[in-house]
């Protein structure tokens, strides 16, 4: 895959840094999630425009394009068809926006929160990494950020979560950013499988979500400290 960058998709990543994507593409294998997202600066006109992809915790901008219109729908497209021979499972939220209906705004809603959470999920991608590696090497989870070298205070400059921390047995919880709503609580627990020879992660959240996500709910859920 090619990565381009430039100072003008420097700046358009800048843009468009805190807006949601336009197309967004759910791809999962078992625990593991990407997503793929097509943003554009002006949605009317659909250029410039972006692809990002979304994954381990990392952003990537794949391609970009100035004045062709359709280039990043088609890469975005040919990505996921990519994704999917490899054997992954995606979900085009932005298809399945429902067009007209007497609840279509709710729905509209519920698409957009989806593709906001599969974000925030995407980011705490990375420290699941982290929090294996410290159980690899000291056979226990870390008890908090400290134990991962990382500062709580580090933790509040994202835009898809406001804060983030290390909680019991090696759980991560996360509040969302402002557009998800920083209300909003995801915890993801580790749980040793297959005699610990595996490593699952279960989520759970504070807001229903549309059955795709694979996350449940639990009204019960408290950020670690808000007590």
């Amino acid at each position: 895959m090619k990565i381009f960058f430039s100072c003008s998709t420097f700046l358009l990543v800048l843009f468009a840094f805190e807006v949601l994507a336009d197309k967004t593409y759910l791809c999962t294998y078992g625990q593991d999630e990407r997503v793929i997202s097509v943003i554009y600066q002006d949605q009317q006109q659909q250029v410039p425009c972006e692809v990002r992809y979304q994954h381990d915790g990392m952003t990537e901008v794949a391609w970009t394009a100035q004045i062709e219109k359709g280039y990043c729908e088609r890469k975005a497209r040919d990505f996921v068809q990519q994704q999917l021979a490899w054997g992954w499972s995606c979900n085009d939220f932005s298809t399945q926006l429902p067009k007209s209906s007497d609840d279509s705004s709710q729905q509209i809603v519920d698409y957009k929160q989806a593709a906001l959470f599969a974000q925030a999920l995407s980011v705490m991608s990375a420290f699941r990494v982290r929090v294996m590696e410290y159980y690899a090497m000291n056979g226990e989870y870390p008890l908090s950020l400290e134990d991962l070298d990382l500062s709580r205070a580090d933790m509040r400059d994202s835009a898809y979560i406001s804060d983030l921390t290390v909680g019991e047995l090696g759980s991560l919880y996360a509040l969302g950013g402002a557009e998800l709503g920083e209300e909003v609580i995801i915890r993801l627990a580790p749980k040793q499988t297959l005699g610990g020879m595996s490593t699952e992660w279960r989520c759970h959240t504070t807001i229903e979500l549309i059955s795709d996500m694979r996350c449940e709910h639990d009204d019960e859920l408290h950020f670690p400290g808000s007590w």
